[in-house]
């Protein structure tokens, strides 16, 4: 059964514009829906995640977020979601082995 809205994901999405170059900046969400910041991000996270919405964050000035109409808006958050994964898996990884040099104490800090 699909997951029922909330009203706080249902007044972000009535007031996501369409296409990148109408894009909305998160504190004018929060202001206009009368929400905290937190609540913005969770209902734009569940747009995409839950409720199948092309939700996409504009990279250009003045940046803002945006329901994505063309299939190349979408392909290049697609994109750099993954170009960033692979860094946090990177740094994960060199964490990993860090913590491995600390448990048998063979790091110096300085």
């Amino acid at each position: 059964m699909p997951q029922q809205m909330t009203d706080a994901e249902r007044a972000v999405l009535k007031r996501l514009g369409h296409g990148c170059a109408n894009a909305v900046k998160r504190e004018d969400l929060a202001q206009a829906c009368d929400i905290a910041d937190r609540q913005v991000r969770d209902a734009l996270r569940n747009l995409r995640n839950v409720h199948g919405y092309f939700v996409c964050p504009a990279k250009t000035r003045p940046g803002g977020y945006y329901i994505a109409e063309k299939q190349s808006e979408l392909e290049g958050f697609r994109n750099e979601e993954a170009a960033r994964e692979a860094h946090v898996r990177e740094n994960r990884i060199a964490c990993d082995r860090s913590l491995k040099k600390f448990k048998s104490k063979q790091v110096s800090m300085f």
